[in-house]
């Protein structure tokens, strides 16, 4: 099945498109196509089925230049403390590298 018809089905009225920034060394304890850990009140716009793509940053790599690697879908966000932190379930991940 190809990309474009899996994620048809994951399509929904209100699903959002978002660009996650994420470092490969990371403090935060994001697990590329795993987990995203972001703060809800600073962030929070994302939700269950929004479609994302992720873009390393330009000062998380030598060449100095921002890029693409991946992708996936948010399967459920879980709360983690009072402070407002989260962390985002990822399903469906699509490593652009393994294309």
């Amino acid at each position: 099945m190809e990309v474009s018809q899996l994620l048809k089905k994951q399509i929904k009225d209100d699903v959002n498109y978002l660009i996650l920034d994420s470092r490969k060394n990371s403090a935060h304890g994001d697990v590329d196509f795993k987990w995203y850990y972001y703060n809800t009140l600073r962030f929070n716009k994302m939700k269950p089925n929004d479609i994302f793509i992720y873009r390393r940053p330009a000062k998380g790599n030598k060449e100095r230049i921002f890029y693409f690697y991946g992708g996936g879908v948010i399967q459920h966000i879980e709360k983690i403390d009072d402070q407002g932190n989260v962390r985002a379930r990822i399903k469906m991940p699509l490593n652009f590298c393994l294309l």
